[in-house]
């Protein structure tokens, strides 16, 4: 007899169940935090796919106002890439954001750059703590 010939099979079911991925906004204007949630089947997801979903979700799209660019820079020749808008407020240089206040993650009280997001596709899950906050550009030690 081959293996398991005598033995009974059962349906084994898997059930994923529905995360909310958390995003709070600091607005500026009043210093209130914004709560956005977004819910998917998946265990981690990139920060990009999440505040895309949430730029243009039905529920939060007009709130949290999300708008990302790339501008080229021709000394390093490649792209660096923005969040240009968020709850209503832009960044301050458009054309040189370096220059001003921009849109900064926080992703587990680490502040990342959205540039170092793209290019390095950073993912999160629904444990991360995810608050962005406009600021001035620093340089990431």
């Amino acid at each position: 007899m081959g293996c398991g010939s005598g033995a009974t099979r059962g349906i084994v079911r898997a059930t994923i169940e529905e995360a909310n991925y958390k995003v709070q906004v600091s607005n500026p204007k009043n210093g209130q935090l914004c709560n956005f949630t977004y819910k998917s089947n998946n265990q981690s997801i990139s920060l990009t796919t999440l505040m895309n979903y949430l730029s243009f979700d039905v529920k939060y799209g007009l709130e949290i106002d999300g708008n990302f660019i790339s501008i080229y820079n021709r000394t390093e020749d490649k792209y660096e890439y923005y969040v240009q808008r968020l709850v209503g407020t832009e960044i301050q240089d458009e054309k040189n954001p370096k220059n001003g206040k921009i849109w900064i993650v926080y992703v587990n009280d680490v502040k990342t750059y959205w540039n170092d997001v793209v290019n390095n596709d950073i993912k999160v899950t629904v444990k991360d703590r995810i608050v962005w906050k406009f600021e001035d550009f620093e340089t990431i030690a």
